[in-house]
């Protein structure tokens, strides 16, 4: 099971995306944090929403490092 500061810093970085409508369905994304470092995957639309992920990840408190697999879907 994952540790408390893991699951806490998982959810805030969900809690920036859902702030940011662009990012969410039919993007597909998925979070994982692991000592700080935020696991990015999934699928977006464009390259801008891909960076913008990123980006707000890096907002999270405590995010020493942002791992951005984020694929592109090619306009679906």
């Amino acid at each position: 099971m994952a540790a408390p500061a893991t699951l806490k810093l998982r959810a805030e970085v969900r809690a920036l995306f859902d702030q940011h409508p662009v990012l969410e369905p039919p993007n597909l994304l998925d979070v994982q944090t692991l000592d700080h470092v935020v696991y990015l995957n999934g699928v977006v639309d464009t390259d801008t929403q891909r960076l913008m992920a990123e980006s707000i990840a890096r907002q999270a408190k405590g995010v020493t490092k942002v791992v951005n697999s984020i694929g592109l879907s090619g306009g679906r």
